[in-house]
């Protein structure tokens, strides 16, 4: 049976009365040590491999991991679902004993245009740069609440320059503190 990540599978173990205490304190320091050892993984992701975010969500390349945690200006438009969804291989044709690829024709890429999207995309940067250095996570949402409040106070899509400006200048500056205003 397969189950989701996001679904617990634990389960507290029914303890009968003749369950002496010993083996209690042997199941508890095995269940310790098995979250210690999961956590332990979590915090060292590889940045060679795809990024999996969830159920529903194609995996993050492997390259576009390694700019957000070297701290490369990305697009955000790249990290929306749509976007990720694993392209097909091109079809091989042979002729005349040569191998001819004919490419498909390119789908036209997403762009974010509204707050909703902008969140999908953000979320998943803050993800990726949370699962790589998890101290980092409060600025992120910090930022997440600017950005929010910019588009609650003000018209247009200000909210959407103030974001490819700072993250173009954290980029270049190599800020690591997302949780003030850039003015």
């Amino acid at each position: 049976m397969v189950v989701p990540s996001f679904v617990s599978t634990f389960a507290n173990p029914l303890m009968s009365a003749s369950v002496s205490s010993a083996s209690v304190s042997s199941l508890q320091s095995d269940v310790t040590r098995d979250v210690a050892d999961r956590s332990t993984v979590l915090q060292s992701p590889l940045l060679d491999q795809p990024f999996i975010v969830g159920p529903g969500f194609s995996p993050v390349p492997a390259k576009l991991v390694a700019q957000i945690v070297a701290g490369k200006y990305i697009d955000l438009s790249d990290l929306l679902a749509v976007n990720l969804v694993q392209r097909e291989p091109e079809p091989q044709l042979l002729f005349d004993g040569r191998l001819v690829l004919t490419s498909q024709l390119k789908k036209q890429r997403r762009r974010i245009k509204d707050i909703a999207s902008w969140m999908e995309a953000f979320a998943i940067f803050s993800l990726i740069l949370a699962s790589h250095f998890p101290n980092c996570w409060k600025d992120l949402m910090q930022y997440q609440l600017l950005i929010l409040r910019t588009y609650r106070h003000f018209s247009g899509r200000v909210w959407l320059e103030y974001d490819q400006a700072f993250r173009e200048h954290a980029a270049a500056s190599r800020l690591t503190d997302w949780s003030s205003m850039n003015v």
